[in-house]
């Protein structure tokens, strides 16, 4: 996962093996980041977002409070119950 601050830097965090969902959920935003983690966010295909202002590849899944700057021709814009539904 990736998490990008006010600034546009961004850290990455991906769940290690032994790692419960919960644990990481905890971890997120935190300062205990995988700096080695092999993640790009050019190459993300689910996005949760507070603005739309990021390019994404084709096809990606987004949630975005504010969705101006989308293409909805290019993504796949998702509402607050499609979230939901995706976590039942």
């Amino acid at each position: 996962m990736i998490v990008r601050h006010p600034d546009g830097s961004h850290s990455a965090y991906q769940r290690g093996a032994d790692e419960t969902a919960i644990d990481f959920a905890g971890r997120l935003g935190t300062p205990a980041t995988d700096e080695g983690a092999e993640l790009d966010i050019n190459q993300a295909t689910l996005a949760f977002l507070l603005r739309g202002d990021i390019q994404l590849p084709k096809h990606s899944e987004v949630f975005a409070l504010h969705p101006a700057g989308l293409a909805a021709a290019e993504v796949r814009l998702l509402a607050a119950p499609d979230v939901a539904a995706s976590l039942g």
